[in-house]
């Protein structure tokens, strides 16, 4: 009938909220956007919790890097990574779409344990590097962290393998004898084919 598509959507916000160990207003805020009515009477905001909405939305301040640091706990180096993932021009109004996309992608960055430079990686790995944009990207990147749990490869050396890209956290220090002792290491537990092929095998998965 017409309500099974909404129960499996459904069943899709549980597992993720479930994988993700989310409130119900961050998992509103991760799927959707960050609610701006309070749960209680005479209470703030989810956003209004998250963000000094006052002060981000006053023109007459021309700098909100400080207020976006201090909403979503990252550094200003993870904000610019954030900005060109994201396409974000901070010079325009910071609507609270704009927002909550930063707090999407920041919170399941936190949730999957990665930061943000890895998780850009993995976006990169799995989507071409695109956002995450709709529930089945965000189940596809939890099945790759859970795999990446049990790979012996990080994420700065499969970028590094895969993409022949390095990342500043392992700038200067992944070089070809460091990936040789790596790939002597999965030889010894399963073939290199097969951890490349997995990770192939996620990013095309329903696309």
């Amino acid at each position: 009938g017409s309500g099974y598509p909404k129960i499996l959507q459904l069943a899709q916000l549980i597992i993720i909220q479930d994988s993700l160990k989310l409130t119900v207003e961050e998992l509103a805020s991760v799927v959707y956007q960050l609610p701006q009515k309070p749960l209680i009477d005479n209470g703030k905001s989810f956003a209004g919790r998250i963000f000094n909405l006052e002060k981000i939305s006053d023109a007459s301040i021309p700098d909100k890097t400080p207020f976006l640091l201090a909403g979503l706990g990252i550094t200003e180096a993870e904000l610019l990574i954030l900005l060109d993932l994201l396409s974000i021009d901070l010079a325009q109004p910071i609507t609270i779409d704009v927002l909550s996309r930063f707090y999407r992608h920041a919170r399941v960055a936190r949730a999957l344990k990665m930061n943000i430079e890895d998780f850009d990686n993995a976006l990169l790995l799995v989507f071409n590097g695109q956002p995450l944009n709709k529930l089945e990207d965000i189940e596809k990147l939890i099945e790759f962290s859970y795999w990446l749990k049990k790979s012996p490869l990080k994420i700065s050396e499969l970028v590094f393998i895969l993409r022949g890209l390095e990342t500043t956290s392992h700038k200067y220090k992944i070089d070809l004898r460091t990936i040789s002792e790596k790939v002597l290491e999965i030889q010894k537990q399963e073939s290199i084919e097969n951890e490349i092929i997995e990770v192939r095998r996620i990013s095309k998965k329903e696309n």
